[in-house]
């Protein structure tokens, strides 16, 4: 125990052992003694606990009834650090505690001697729960050692300095701020000392240190979790999470640890002191009462509120759609018709009544959404978030030609978006005033007003490409989508690639908005002919970003192979890109020798192959492929992209290797990918070893202040670790271990963290585990629906939420997904097209639920739906016909199939060089039965344009066997399996078709 400084003044035990005040000081003693009183705390020597004095060492030269004996076992205090059994002043952790009155307590520290004045300072810094308010109010004494000591007591507990707490600590407790001590508290496991120094610091409105330490716990709460539960300290640092619990994440994670600890009842308002407002406390409470499945009484709180915005969360969360509906029409009427508000609440009537039924609601709200005189705006219409809120709510309910014609005016590249997205491409072509008929003769017309509008930055809107630049962008984008791709690449190579006039910023955004355009069909082959044509161009380093994203790397991959490439093929400009670019993509460069450059390569990046050649080649390569400050960075250039390019490559002993020893440098990923490699191939004890080491190493990240951005993604991957430990723990055999570590991994899913929580729901259902993610993501929701978590993190939860549900409950997937969309349909930005994909998706998945129940009024609802967004809906054509007929519904089959096929052959007779269209509609008339004669001509017209496409003829061979050509088909199936012997359903495929 370390030294408590304090000054000298006269207190004896008396017989019975209590501390009582003693009366014999002589008077004239005092003014004397309160002058060096008052001089030591001046010179702050009653505070250090470093200081040799005369009053540490129990003299005091103004008393002459000093007893020897203490002072003896005092100075043994001193010299020891601590107090030892054999001294006076031992106090025994299990004496009982005294209750403590102001006027005992200054008699106790201000009278007797010395070392009675110390043993009360230790019973009173021991017995915090009986002394503190004592302690507190002594600080303000008028007797100047009465109140320094009560203050050393108290910045003791500030600090989460305890009786019990070691020498070691706390001396490192002592040099430290309030916020640092918690921290090094947490970190050392003494969860006590935490919670002593939380509660101090909520006591003195200390909300510098508070926000430090729910900072702390937030980053760190795995790992307390385990080093409390080793220590046997979880009900502590369960108290101490409750101390904090203020905030929604907080409270909801005290709320979810104490039920797991059974600890008691949960939090459901908190009590003034601790929050803000009013406002915040039923926001809390309804919040709480939400996650606890209590939706009635949430409702009801929110309505007593008189919080709109509040009540509306609560509705759309249960989906008390009548109510919503009713709540929002009556604000809607009440405001100025036309008005933002007005708009905000005829929103969520439409959404409301649509889902409730409420159909003369619904239309009400869709003529009050719709078109108005004044929609045209110029600059203002495009920004203003409430023309956005009214198009987009009108697209998702199947209203495209209301949508259109508000966005039509200002937003014609918006309006072709949709419309194409709802299966009308002539019309999307109109919008934006393009002859289908002339596309040749209007390509170099279309590129040449593109560039001539380049000319200066002020041409570029915020966020938008100038007028003509957007038109080509999209035209080259229609153009592509229906079939004329020759066309679409026309237009943009020469929109990137070919000189403009112009400054260079201008001229940057300008590639920007192209290559994002590019981006967006999916084409690594267009963006890698980018890459390696447009060397040196000033959007070199957003091409190898946008390439690196289509081929699924990291930018600095394509920079570390360059590198590795540079000096394997003594390569530079143009042929180092394109080498890059066919290794990323799974292609051998040219002059590569597969016996010896994939080890030299690896040598290369891993920094075992160095030399002048290398450092010349890089400096030459280095332009090109924006690795200007590759130098700066470590020599080991090994990732877990590289691990996979091997593997791609079929390098895979090499690619283990090369694991292994990326592994061997300390990288978590790489041992977590190590770790599951072994798992996956039976070696569950080195799997688990392995494991547990990415557990240590996160655990030693976590204090190194370097790493301090990183904490979420190191104490992410410790997570998926502790997953793996435990799945490895049951296949070696040990059942106890694995339930004792899943238990742990529960206490973790309460993180209030909910990134983490999401990024664990997200691994525990990729490793099978769905119930489990699927209950993280349960308690999740509420609390990213009120507003917890990143700006994102709504739509983010309820997209992995669904994702987990997977395909076992269909009406809880569009719920779901419904409820993403719904609930972001002000705050997200998706791309037009979304808002009529993501209903149809939920539509789809509506059908599907209908059909299991049986119920054939919500089929026909949901497929009229459907079919309103997009008529040639094909996914939903080739999963539903047959579930449609297995349910016995075989005439809406047949209705819904040839309802799709009407309006994709009226397209394809418009666009018939569409041929990804025309195979996909012949698929699905295949597996239909249905129109097999129109099919076999669909199938054989996108054969004939891409005649080494295996999908294609794979197509056609189904088609054939339905026919009853079956050995025509057997033909065509053997065909495509010598181009692709790896096409593993054309195996499957092959051996039905002789089977039968």
């Amino acid at each position: 125990m370390p030294f408590i400084p304090i000054c000298p003044r006269v207190l004896r035990l008396s017989t019975t052992g209590s501390i009582k005040p003693q009366r014999r000081l002589r008077s004239r003693c005092r003014p004397l003694i309160g002058a060096v009183v008052i001089t030591l705390l001046t010179l702050g020597w009653c505070l250090s606990p470093h200081r040799a004095t005369a009053a540490q060492a129990g003299t005091d030269p103004t008393n002459t009834d000093v007893d020897r004996s203490a002072t003896d076992s005092t100075r043994s205090v001193v010299e020891a650090g601590g107090l030892a059994d054999t001294t006076p002043l031992a106090l025994s952790p299990d004496a009982p505690a005294t209750t403590w009155t102001a006027e005992d307590l200054e008699a106790a520290l201000g009278g007797g001697t010395f070392g009675e004045r110390q043993r009360a300072t230790l019973e009173l810094w021991r017995d915090r729960d009986t002394s503190r308010d004592a302690v507190l109010r002594a600080t303000r004494a008028s007797d100047p050692e009465v109140a320094s000591r009560a203050r050393w007591i108290l910045d003791r507990w500030r600090h989460g300095i305890l009786f019990e707490t070691p020498t070691s600590l706390v001396r490192q407790l002592e040099s430290a701020n309030e916020g640092d001590s918690v921290e090094q508290l947490l970190d050392q496991g003494w969860f006590a000392g935490a919670r002593v120094a939380t509660e101090e610091a909520i006591d003195a409105d200390d909300q510098t240190t508070l926000v430090r330490v729910t900072a702390v716990v937030t980053r760190g709460f795995p790992f307390y979790v385990r080093l409390a539960d080793s220590q046997d300290q979880l009900d502590e640092f369960a108290e101490l999470i409750d101390r904090l619990a203020t905030t929604t994440e907080m409270i909801e994670c005290r709320n979810r640890l104490w039920e797991r600890l059974d600890k008691g009842a949960p939090i459901i308002e908190l009590p003034a002191d601790r929050v803000a407002s009013d406002e915040d406390r039923q926001r809390i409470a309804v919040l709480n009462l939400t996650i606890l499945g209590r939706e009635e009484e949430a409702i009801s709180l929110a309505r007593e509120s008189g919080d709109p915005e509040l009540l509306r969360v609560c509705q759309l969360l249960g989906k008390h759609w009548s109510e919503l509906a009713l709540s929002q029409v009556a604000e809607a009427r009440a405001a100025v018709p036309g008005s933002d508000i007005a708009d905000r609440h005829w929103a969520y009537t439409l959404i409301a009544a649509d889902r409730s039924g409420d159909t003369e609601l619904r239309r009400e709200a869709i003529a009050a959404l719709s078109h108005r005189d004044d929609d045209h705006r110029s600059d203002a219409a495009i920004d203003d978030p409430f023309v956005s809120l009214r198009w987009r709510v009108l697209a998702m309910h199947g209203e495209i030609d209301r949508a259109v014609e508000i966005l039509l005016p200002d937003q014609p590249f918006v309006a072709a978006e949709l419309l194409f997205q709802a299966g009308r491409a002539a019309e999307a072509f109109e919008a934006v005033g393009f002859d289908t008929d002339q596309t040749d003769g209007q390509i170099a017309e279309i590129i040449a007003a593109a560039q001539a509008v380049v000319v200066n930055l002020a041409d570029i809107r915020s966020g938008e490409p100038p007028p003509t630049l957007g038109r080509a962008l999209t035209i080259a984008r229609l153009l592509y989508q229906t079939g004329r791709r020759d066309a679409a690449w026309e237009i943009f190579r020469g929109l990137v690639l070919s000189p403009v006039e112009g400054d260079d910023q201008a001229k940057r955004f300008s590639w920007l908005f192209s290559l994002q355009a590019l981006m967006r069909l999916n084409r690594s082959d267009w963006l890698a002919e980018i890459y390696v044509s447009g060397e040196g161009g000033p959007t070199a380093g957003n091409t190898q970003a946008y390439l690196a994203r289509a081929f699924g790397v990291e930018p600095e991959t394509l920079a570390s192979v360059g590198i590795g490439l540079a000096q394997v093929l003594s390569l530079e400009g143009p042929d180092l890109l394109a080498a890059v670019v066919d290794f990323v993509a799974g292609k051998r460069p040219l002059g590569f020798d597969p016996q010896t450059d994939y080890r030299e390569l690896v040598a290369v990046l891993s920094g075992e192959a160095t030399g002048p050649s290398l450092n010349s080649t890089r400096r030459r390569a280095a332009r090109p492929l924006d690795a200007r400050r590759l130098d700066q960075r470590p020599v080991v250039r090994l990732s877990l992209d590289i691990v996979r390019l091997l593997e791609a490559h079929g390098e895979v002993a090499l690619a283990k290797r090369t694991l292994v020893k990326l592994a061997s440098f300390g990288e978590l990923e790489a041992i977590l990918e190590y770790a599951q490699s072994e798992l996956n191939g039976g070696r569950a004890a080195t799997a688990r070893d392995a494991f547990a080491s990415i557990w240590n190493r996160s655990e030693r990240n976590r204090r190194v202040d370097s790493r301090l951005s990183r904490s979420e993604d190191d104490a992410s991957v410790a997570l998926r670790a502790i997953v793996g430990e435990a799945i490895a723990a049951a296949r070696s055999g040990d059942d106890e271990g694995s339930e004792r570590l899943w238990r742990l991994i529960d206490l973790m899913a309460c993180s209030p963290s909910v990134k983490l929580r999401d990024s664990l729901a997200n691994w525990l259902v990729e490793q099978g585990y769905h119930d489990r993610g699927e209950a993280i993501y349960r308690d999740l929701l509420p609390l990213v629906a009120f507003g917890a978590g990143e700006e994102d993190g709504f739509y983010s939860v309820v997209s992995n939420y669904r994702r987990s549900v997977d395909q076992r409950d269909p009406e809880l997937e569009a719920d779901l997904l419904d409820l993403a969309v719904v609930g972001t349909i002000e705050s997200a930005s998706f791309f037009p097209a979304a808002y009529v994909a993501l209903p149809s998706v939920v539509h789809r998945k509506r059908v599907y639920a209908a059909i299991a129940q049986g119920d054939l009024e919500a089929i026909f609802k949901h497929r009229d739906a459907l079919l309103r967004l997009n008529p040639v809906d094909i996914d939903f054509a080739e999963k539903a016909i047959g579930k449609l007929r297995d349910a016995g519904f075989s005439e809406v089959a047949e209705a819904t199939i040839e309802a799709i096929y009407r309006s994709g052959d009226e397209y394809l007779k418009r666009f018939p060089l569409d041929i990804v269209t025309a195979n996909n509609l012949a698929w699905v008339l295949a597996l239909s039965d249905h129109r097999l004669d129109e099919a076999f001509e669909l199938s054989r017209t996108a054969v004939h344009f891409a005649p080494d496409s295996t999908v294609y003829r794979d197509t056609l061979a189904e088609v054939l066997h339905r026919l009853g050509r079956t050995d025509e088909a057997i033909e065509v199936a053997e065909l495509c399996l010598l181009d692709d012997p790896g096409e593993w359903h054309v195996h499957e495929q092959l051996k039905r078709f002789r089977d039968r």
